[in-house]
């Protein structure tokens, strides 16, 4: 089983977490340097950098800017027969190229890229040209990585000159016009999903209210049932009691009778006695 190729990856206060899962995911054994001097030579080095709309949406642009504008002097320093470089625009990414480069760094680039760049919208175009006002060398700076040998020609497209026309476009009065009516539509379709959230709650709480209430009815008919067993329950013992009731009058009855009889016999028998001694 082959190692995995190892490739050197220097990017300060840039995102490549893209750049760095394809390249894991295609089996390379990526290695951040931090520090130039840190470079490891023999070992393949890609050199990150991207456009002033790509700078501007990392967490700290500012740095990012200045790490471009800080690449394109280190450059100078590097020995291609040392150490096999290249740039890679963020912007621009072409995945094939840049694998075939990391395998073979030393042949001639493949077949043409299709270079797409990304169109920012209305305010990220206008934090690029920001980006470009307090970072003035930062366009020069750009276009000479684009320029540089060892960049957009081993894509096999041209450099990325227009790059301020795409800002300067997204950023237009008719687009700035349209980005607004969108804002406006965005904002209407949230008032009305609030007030639809708004009727949902207020019938959930109702279905909720009703729910509770017919727990509370089902506890009421669960205890009228219990207390209407025990009705029948006493029901039954009560016309229990009255059969023995009825029972035990009759046999008061037949014994009173009997009492009775015994009475009027009893006088009789006293008569009798009464004239058999006179």
């Amino acid at each position: 089983m082959t190692s995995p190729v190892a490739i050197q990856l220097w990017a300060p206060s840039l995102d490549v977490e893209l750049l760095r899962s394809g390249l894991s995911a295609a089996g390379f054994e990526v290695f951040d340097v931090k520090y130039f001097r840190e470079i490891s030579p023999g070992l393949p080095l890609l050199l990150p950098y991207a456009d002033p709309f790509v700078l501007g949406l990392q967490e700290e642009c500012d740095k990012a800017a200045m790490a471009c504008c800080e690449l394109i002097a280190l450059l100078a320093s590097l020995d291609t027969s040392l150490v096999p470089f290249r740039l890679v625009n963020l912007t621009c990414i072409h995945v094939p190229s840049i694998v075939g480069w990391c395998i073979q760094p030393y042949d001639p680039p493949g077949q043409e890229a299709i270079a797409v760049f990304p169109q920012p919208d209305p305010l990220q175009a206008f934090l690029a040209l920001e980006l470009l006002k307090r970072h003035p060398s930062l366009a020069t700076v750009y276009i000479a990585l684009e320029e540089h040998p060892l960049s957009c020609s081993l894509d096999c497209r041209l450099p990325d000159s227009l790059f301020l026309d795409r800002y300067l476009t997204a950023c237009s009065w008719d687009s700035l016009l349209k980005a607004r009516a969108e804002q406006a539509a965005f904002e209407r379709e949230l008032r009305e999903l609030a007030l639809k959230l708004g009727v949902c709650e207020t019938q959930q709480l109702t279905i909720q209210l009703q729910t509770e209430q017919l727990q509370d009815l089902g506890s009421r008919l669960e205890a009228l049932n219990v207390l209407r067993d025990s009705c029948i329950q006493n029901s039954l013992v009560i016309q229990s009691q009255q059969d023995d009731l009825e029972v035990l009058c009759r046999r008061l009855a037949v014994l009173e009778d009997l009492i009775s009889r015994a009475s009027h016999s009893s006088e009789a028998i006293q008569y009798c006695f009464a004239q058999l001694l006179a």
